[in-house]
């Protein structure tokens, strides 16, 4: 069995109970700690298991077909440390820091995205030694289980406002956890709120990263198309990365569901008409979404993260593969009928949990109104193209 697969048969035994309290998935957090599974996307040379991204989706799938809250929590630090790898890649030695203690010290991370870098709802003000954090952050996946919160800081100094990237050690003093995670689906993930008063962080947990556009400058023959195109994907390219590891624990799932609600429906024979059409019908979403996540994975390269044609398939492919899962628990709780609603079967938990990929930025809508912006905007600039 893989390491994903051992894990997840350390937590699916509790995912019910663990949805049904809204409590934190313990179990299989530790069974993460105990495999390394958190060091699997750190570089080799560092230490790490060297794993892409492609590997990394992959694993989180399988995870997922067992418990998708683990599997989701698990994300946000696999996220985080894929996309530090594509900046150490790039010749950004920040990184390498935290990278190594990703590795020597097991270190797990949460965190929670910001649609403003400018404006991160985080201040930092210098101190001795490194800076004192405060602010409130929303949606900290996994953070019960978290040493560290990984998000951006503003900071006001002698040099004027700047933005960096902290580590913030959890627990902390001034470090709380909100236990206010009570939501409709994924509710083992601990996506709680942690609120941050004058928290210090040391040097050693401030990473300031090398601008992007500089260290392409520095690798030859790297000239990503759109490079300079001010887009919500340059701004924040790692949700580029992000948007693959989040997608694929929602695939996971939904296979999962597929697989067992056909096996289930076989068994009370194959030969009814409106059967065949629903099996049918779940298989297509379902690969529909596989290939959405394929050809996204495939095309995430060091020089297309940061670009706009790849936030454009970022955006696209995210958008396909959480719908087509939504549509595969429904499809098949209509297919299997009214048990499939009882919590007896994992099939309503599974539809509550798929939900949760809406919430995701972009929203499905919005993801329309920013690629068909992206995609006018294109064809009046270069018309006949």
């Amino acid at each position: 069995m893989s390491m994903a697969g051992r894990i997840g048969a350390a937590a699916a035994p509790h995912a019910a109970r663990h949805d049904r309290e809204a409590s934190f998935v313990t179990e299989g957090y530790a069974a993460i700690r105990a495999a390394g599974f958190g060091a699997i996307a750190v570089p080799a040379e560092l230490g790490g298991g060297g794993h892409d991204l492609a590997t990394v989706c992959q694993a989180q799938a399988i995870l997922a077909g067992y418990c998708a809250n683990t599997a989701l929590a698990i994300a946000m630090h696999q996220h985080n440390v894929l996309t530090l790898a594509w900046r150490w890649r790039l010749g950004d030695h920040a990184v390498e820091p935290t990278l190594r203690r990703i590795v020597t010290e097991g270190l797990i991370l949460s965190s929670s995205g910001s649609a403003d870098p400018a404006n991160p709802g985080v201040t930092g003000v210098p101190a001795d030694g490194g800076l004192l954090v405060s602010g409130r952050k929303r949606f900290c996946s996994g953070v019960p289980g978290a040493d560290a919160v990984v998000t951006m800081a503003r900071v006001d100094d002698d040099a004027g406002p700047w933005t960096t990237t902290v580590l913030i050690p959890m627990p902390s003093r001034g470090a709380e956890i909100i236990p206010d995670w009570d939501a409709m689906g994924m509710r083992g993930s601990g996506s709680n709120p942690v609120s941050f008063a004058k928290v210090f962080v040391p040097q050693a947990s401030i990473i300031d990263f090398a601008p992007l556009a500089a260290l392409r400058d520095q690798a030859p023959g790297t000239e990503p198309e759109g490079r300079d195109q001010k887009t919500a994907g340059h701004r924040l390219p790692g949700l580029q990365i992000a948007l693959a590891v989040i997608a694929s624990v929602y695939l996971g799932s939904a296979g999962a569901m597929r697989d067992r609600a056909l096996t289930i429906a076989s068994a009370q024979g194959c030969a009814d008409p409106a059967r065949q059409r629903l099996a049918g019908l779940a298989t297509a979403e379902f690969r529909s979404a596989s290939w959405a996540l394929d050809a996204y994975v495939e095309q995430t390269t060091d020089d297309a993260v940061g670009t706009q044609r790849h936030f454009v398939t970022a955006m696209l492919a995210k958008r396909q593969v959480v719908l087509s899962c939504v549509r595969v628990a429904e499809l098949c709780m209509e297919l299997l009928g009214s048990r499939s609603y009882l919590r007896a079967l994992p099939f309503e938990q599974a539809l509550r949990d798929l939900r949760a990929g809406l919430t995701h930025p972009l929203t499905p809508e919005h993801t329309l109104l920013e690629v068909g912006r992206s995609a006018l905007r294109h064809f009046a600039e270069q018309p006949g193209s």
